[in-house]
């Protein structure tokens, strides 16, 4: 097990986002956040919503992995299990990312989202349970029944014909045609 280290974050910076009528916002940037949210000559009607926008963001990464959307082959490489620590400070409503919380991009458009700390590391040891359930029954039993299936259902390709239980079977014959006298 890893020990958990806190990152020492410097002291954030402020943002600041002035209208073309002269009035200025500005508030608090955290030094994790990877983009500076300020803007010069804003249209004084459009400050509430690029304050309500707003987010404070900085990403983890995640993994890459062959997905195949319905089972359709051959799918496509594309990230899973991409983590992001975001705040959004204006939110409406009574939303949790007004203080930071981490969103985790199980895939494409599927989100586990407003995580705590505590929710962190629930999720991460359900993820353990999952990895603990695949590396210890999962990859055993389909070893096993690949095995099984190896010596009890052999099948010959380019002949035609398909070994069943060690016994040779011709292929069916054609059905007759139903117009055929």
């Amino acid at each position: 097990m890893t020990s958990a280290v806190s990152p020492s974050y410097e002291c954030g910076k402020v943002w600041t986002i002035s209208t073309t009528a002269g009035y200025t916002a500005s508030g608090y940037l955290p030094a994790w956040a990877d983009e500076d949210p300020s803007r010069p000559d804003v249209a004084p009607d459009r400050l509430h919503a690029e304050l309500a926008d707003m987010t404070h963001r900085t990403a983890f990464g995640g993994q890459f992995m062959r997905m195949c959307p319905g089972a359709v082959d051959p799918g496509e490489d594309s990230v899973v299990f991409a983590a992001e620590m975001q705040c959004r400070p204006y939110a409406g409503g009574d939303s949790e990312s007004r203080v930071p919380v981490l969103n985790i991009q199980v895939f494409d458009d599927m989100w586990i989202t407003d995580l705590d700390p505590a929710g962190i590391a629930e999720v991460a040891a359900q993820f353990r349970c999952f990895a603990d359930l695949l590396e210890n029954r999962a990859v055993p039993e389909l070893t096993a029944a690949r095995a099984d299936w190896e010596r009890h259902h052999r099948l010959r390709h380019g002949s035609g014909r398909t070994a069943l239980h060690g016994q040779i079977t011709q292929p069916c014959p054609a059905a007759p045609d139903a117009h055929s006298p």
